[in-house]
Order: C-alpha cells, then structure tokens, then sequence
C-alpha cells in the first residue's frame, strides 16, 4: 500500500517503521476498498502517522474523545507557518480520522451520556451511514457538518428524547433570516436532520413523528441560474496568461481546457499522457460523472498550449502518467483544489465580477457561449458530456444574445 502511496524511499520506510502498522493498513485497505482516491489515501495515511505520534499509540491502550480533541488543538496551534482557517481544517481532519480510525479498533473511549450526549450519537451515525447506508465520504462530511451545528444550537448535551419541532423551526428560521442561508442551503440542512431524526426515532431516542413534522423547503427545477464570466471575460483572462513565466505557461493551457472544452475540474486533474493521442490529433477524456470516454478534436491552438506545457515547465523526472504535475518536490498531480485556487486567483486579477469564482465558472461560459453562437442544444449536451439534455436546457436561459434579438423583433401589433 505505501509503496503505491509514496514515491520517496524515506517516506515508505517512515510509514513501514512506524507503530501500529498492520492496524493503519487496515484502516486504509477499508477506504481503498470503499472507492476513497488516491489522495484521500496518502491524506490518510500521512494523518495516521501524526495522530500515533501525536497520542502515544505504542501501546494498545483505549483513547477518550478529550484526548483527542486536546492533541487536535495542540496540533493547530503548532502549526504557525499556515493560515488560520488551514490550521483550523487540519485539526478537524485530524479528529475526525482518530476518531474513525479508533472506533474501527474499538479502542475509543466515549464520554459518559450526561457529559457529552451529541459525539457519540454523530459517531454512531456516522458508523451507520458508511456501513449500513453506504454513503459516500463526501456525503458523510456533509451530514456530520451539519449535524454538529445543529447540536451546537440545541445544546450538545440536550437528551434528544426533550427536542421538539418548534426548536428545529426555531434553528431552521434563524439559518434563513439571520444566518442569509439560500433555500438549497436550508433544503440540505433540514433534509440532513430529519433523516438523523428517523435513525433516533429508530432507536427510541427522541419522540416519533418528529422527523416528519420537519418541512422541506420546495427547490424548483432549474431555479439557479447558472453563471460564469462573459466570452469577452474569458478572453481576457486567457490572454493573462500568454507570458513565458512557467505558471502562466501551465495555467495557459488549464484554462483552455476549462473554457473551450468545458471539463469539469476532476477531468482536468485527470487528464493523462496518453490521453493525448498527437498522431491522430484526438483528446481522449473520460467523464467524471458516468465514466464513459469521449474524444474531442484536439486544436491545434490547445495542442500547441499543452505541448509547451509538456516541453518547458512539466518535471522530467516525474514517475506520474497525469498531464499536470505540481511544480515543486514531492512532484504529484495538481488536486481539485489546486485548480481552483488557479482559477479563482486568476478571475480575481481581472476583476470580474461572480458569486463563484472556481473552475466551473468557466464550464458555464463555454456553454453560455455555445448557446449565443447557435449551436443546438444536442451538439452542447454532447459537448459538455451531459447524460441528458435537461442538464443542457437550463443554459437556453441565459442566451441573452438570442433574447435580445428577440426583443428586438417584436411588434405587438402583430398580436393585435
């Protein structure tokens, strides 16, 4: 497993010397075989390491919850080299993973119920949405994030069995009015805490009929509009990085095939060597949502642009078959979260003005765009890989040119 993780020797031996290692195997091979990726794999294993040096695990002694959350606040206050908000995540990330990892071994110490009733539940039922539900870790996250909050506003130590709807209103009120929370957001909250609220139900924990008393707010079909930069925008910011500063030589070529393209982020950071297909000029990408290849012309422009990538700025020595390659050692492919610090910081320079400034924004534009030159509706879902036209039909709202000339042409005496 590490072997596969880690390319650096010193890194695999560190992994393989360190205590506890059959244990950490254990706890990543769960994960592998659960879908996680690669990343999420080496995040793990590198927060295994710290969380045994961390508390002591050389021995096979029982860890409470306090011990963790203590050796989870001395490791963000560590670490003064980064942000606020990235000390922050890495605590929570250290936590959570202690706290699965140890729960699997069955050698974490819950507080007693009248101390802390709330963790242990959200352990519980996080135990229950992985294995019995099946959820993704994405998925799990989320309900966890939410189900802490709301137990913050409750009272973590509010016995379930004394929770009413009028307080679940009360908390579902102050996120809207107060809180500026958009009814998707509100949807995804409530949503969240009723089905923890049927899990309690189940296990007679809180009064029944609780869960169905909770009203979800109605989320019409196609009601956000999708937005992204103007066409005009999008030049822009493909002619900011034409210099031969070897990032913007890189972001050169990510970002046409974000905007021209239209790929989403996961197929960017995807994106391998022999996908590249220059005998026959034929970008192979496989998509992210339903997994099947597709082939697009390859321009010769973004040819051009990737080849220049490919020649000057990718690592030589680098063992990953990924196009794009972070630029400093341990070389890897660029993350999610690469890209979209790429773009947003990218955006930002140009002053253009979104709600959401990530590589989607550019997916938007390029469908938006379609749309304003003519192209049907069918040749645009195609384009973008979308498994239905539904999907491609909300961006016919904001054909603003075609509107326009529609506006234009209008009589009303032809009405008369």
């Amino acid at each position: 497993m590490f072997e596969w993780l880690f390319k650096c020797k010193h890194a695999i031996q560190r992994h393989l010397k360190a205590p506890l290692l059959q244990e950490r195997l254990m706890y990543l091979q769960y994960w592998y075989d659960n879908g996680a990726t690669f990343n999420t794999l080496r995040r793990y294993a590198s927060f295994l390491l710290v969380i045994v040096k961390m508390l002591k695990l050389k021995t096979s002694r029982v860890i409470s919850i306090e011990e963790i959350t203590k050796a989870a606040e001395k490791l963000s206050s560590s670490s003064t080299h980064y942000s606020r908000n990235r000390c922050s995540k890495n605590a929570r990330n250290f936590k959570s993973i202690a706290i699965g990892w140890l729960h699997m071994l069955d050698r974490l110490k819950y507080p007693d119920e009248e101390v802390n009733i709330s963790s242990k539940l959200i352990t519980e039922y996080t135990s229950y949405m992985r294995l019995e539900r099946g959820l993704s870790e994405n998925s799990i996250y989320v309900y966890v994030a939410i189900l802490r909050d709301f137990f913050d506003n409750i009272g973590r130590n509010t016995p379930l069995s004394r929770l009413n709807i009028s307080a679940v209103d009360k908390i579902l009120d102050t996120k809207y009015r107060l809180n500026g929370y958009h009814r998707t957001s509100i949807k995804s909250y409530a949503s969240a805490v009723r089905l923890f609220l049927k899990y309690a139900e189940g296990r007679n924990l809180c009064q029944k009929g609780l869960a169905s008393l909770i009203k979800i707010p109605r989320v019409y079909q196609d009601e956000a509009i999708p937005k992204g930069p103007s066409w005009n925008e999008v030049t822009q910011l493909l002619k900011s990085t034409e210099g031969d500063h070897p990032i913007d030589i890189r972001d050169h070529a990510i970002l046409m095939l974000l905007a021209i393209y239209g790929l989403r982020c996961s197929e960017v950071v995807k994106l391998r060597l022999e996908d590249l297909d220059w005998k026959n000029e034929i970008l192979h990408i496989r998509r992210s949502k339903n997994a099947k290849p597709q082939r697009f012309p390859l321009s010769q422009m973004i040819g051009n642009a990737i080849i220049r990538y490919l020649k000057e700025v990718r690592p030589c020595n680098c063992l990953h078959r990924e196009v794009f390659i972070a630029r400093k050692a341990p070389y890897g492919p660029l993350t999610s979260s690469a890209i979209y610090m790429i773009v947003s910081v990218r955006l930002k320079a140009i002053n253009v003005n979104l709600k959401h400034y990530g590589p989607h924004s550019l997916r938007h534009a390029c469908a938006t765009h379609l749309i304003n030159e003519g192209i049907s509706l069918k040749v645009i879902s195609d384009h973008l890989g979308h498994q239905n036209l539904e999907s491609t039909q909300i961006y016919a709202k904001v054909d603003l040119t075609n509107l326009r000339k529609v506006a234009a042409d209008f009589e009303i005496g032809d009405l008369i």
